[in-house]
């Protein structure tokens, strides 16, 4: 093999073969507020990537296209969670649904906090079509006014395994 190389079994699964990872990685980040629905998933579009080797991530869509297991990371800053009852969660979805399975980060308020409050998440997940994609999404019931902060909003992943 040569530098960046790693072993896997070939496709036939009889032998040994070096492979190439690649380098399929991506970060984004919301640049300004965005209005975050009551009650209701909201999809955040982020709009400002910090990397996208493979030019892979759009309209806060990542779209791997290479098969494998990726490792994926979240978290979003939410504004004036106030009640003992605000909650707010956030879920990294694949094509366009929530799986309820280890992808679902979530925070609870304290009564009379109000402050700026973080929640992150981090998923693996398998990519079995070059069509696949994975999405953020936050759920809050803490009242009108809430948004996703800018600059303090974050999605990214990359590549683990074959």
């Amino acid at each position: 093999g040569t530098a960046n190389q790693i072993l896997k079994t070939n496709s036939g699964a009889s032998a040994l073969e070096y492979g190439t990872l690649g380098n399929n990685y991506f970060q984004a980040k919301l640049t300004n507020d965005a209005a975050f629905v009551v009650s209701t998933w909201t999809k955040c579009a982020f709009d400002t990537e910090y990397i996208d080797q493979n030019s892979r991530f759009s309209n806060g869509r990542y779209t791997p296209v290479d098969l494998g297991v990726y490792f994926l990371y979240a978290s979003y800053t939410i504004n004036g969670m106030n009640g003992d009852n605000d909650d707010f969660y956030i879920s990294i979805w694949q094509n366009g649904a929530f799986s309820g399975g280890g992808d679902y980060g979530m925070g609870h308020r304290q009564q009379g906090h109000g402050l700026l409050d973080d929640i992150y998440v981090c998923r693996v997940a398998v990519v079995t079509s070059a069509s696949d994609y994975f999405e953020l999404y936050g759920y809050q019931d803490g009242g009108n006014g809430r948004y996703f902060k800018g600059e303090r909003t974050h999605f990214g992943g990359f590549r683990i395994s074959f």
